[in-house]
């Protein structure tokens, strides 16, 4: 794209008042991959609000470093999926937060690409998913974006039309569903999405991609997953017969949703002065801004009261990631 190009793109959308916070997608330039930066499974396995739909395919889901990002708009990395054996609708998705968010009429989706497309094409679809108690799913028409994709970057665009919100009911949990890749064509052919720059904005023009922080992207990546390693809470237990204790468990972005907390690793209960083999693997008050306490086992090696050491000052211990971690999870 020519500068001059560029300036009056961003001055058409100075125009409509769409300048900043236009980009409806989370994390589209793929720098935030909090749970790893390679995975060979289906569901949220590496770049953070990015969801892999394998659909009986075998894919590999990664972050990428682009060694010429002046070829994508000075992006830095991007997310590359690899599918070995296809099938329809194999995919990469992102729910998007309340169905309102993207509103009824013409929204434009632009993203960088390379590689080669699926069996059938290079394919956006997706439903309005109006949440618990809501009205029933809506599926918004395909868009054919690319019938091929080349070695080189190239900047796709393709306008989506979203149906109306009229008459609906918005349950708590609402989401609008954006896929890209496969669509019914059911071939088995691989194929390789090399991706990023993802926006998606309303209106019919494609505006240069929005560039955000990495301190900002990751804080909206938080609302929906966070995970802990290589720190150390504080507590103390209340009660020698108890199987808890208090520590200031709060989270560094209050969450979606209360989340599910998952231990990964070795996670201890530890005391300068004193020798305890406890280790938690429950949480008790868990909030979408945090928790109160952990919990261990009552019985076995890793549980049991701590006995005559009730009423004392102890940490919980995480090591090193990603082996030892503790994740909580809240998304859509």
């Amino acid at each position: 794209m020519s500068k001059a190009r560029e300036l009056a793109e961003l001055g058409a959308a100075y125009d409509s008042g769409a300048l900043s916070n236009r980009n409806i997608i989370i994390n589209g330039g793929m720098e935030i991959a909090q749970r790893g930066t390679s995975s060979t499974s289906s569901g949220y396995v590496s770049l953070d609000r990015f969801y892999v739909n394998q659909s009986g395919a075998s894919t590999t889901f990664s972050q990428e470093t682009n060694a010429n990002p002046s070829e994508i708009g000075g992006l830095q990395k991007y997310a590359r999926l690899n599918v070995s054996s296809s099938s329809d609708f194999c995919h990469i998705r992102q729910p998007i937060e309340d169905v309102t968010t993207v509103p009824a009429g013409t929204v434009t989706l632009s993203f960088y690409a390379k590689g080669t497309a699926p069996a059938g094409g290079l394919y956006t679809y997706g439903i309005q998913n109006f949440g618990s108690g809501g009205s029933s799913d809506v599926d918004w028409t395909a868009v054919l974006i690319t019938s091929t994709l080349t070695s080189d970057w190239v900047r796709y665009t393709a306008q989506i039309t979203v149906p109306s919100l009229d008459g609906k009911t918005v349950g708590a949990g609402s989401y609008f569903l954006l896929d890209i890749g496969q669509h019914s064509n059911s071939a088995s052919t691989a194929f390789d999405l090399n991706i990023t720059g993802v926006q998606l904005e309303v209106g019919t023009e494609a505006t240069p991609f929005e560039q955000r922080s990495v301190g900002d992207e990751l804080a909206r990546c938080e609302r929906y997953f966070q995970t802990y390693s290589n720190r150390n809470w504080n507590g103390i237990n209340e009660h020698a017969g108890n199987y808890k204790m208090y520590v200031n468990g709060v989270f560094r972005q209050k969450m979606r949703a209360t989340p599910t907390g998952t231990f990964v690793g070795t996670v201890s209960v530890a005391s300068p002065q004193i020798s305890v083999t406890q280790r938690p693997d429950a949480f008790q008050g868990l909030s979408s801004e945090g928790w109160q306490l952990f919990k261990w086992p009552s019985s076995g090696t890793y549980g049991g009261s701590l006995g005559t050491h009730g009423d004392a000052k102890y940490y919980v211990g995480l090591g090193a990631g990603p082996t030892n971690r503790i994740d909580f999870d809240a998304e859509l």
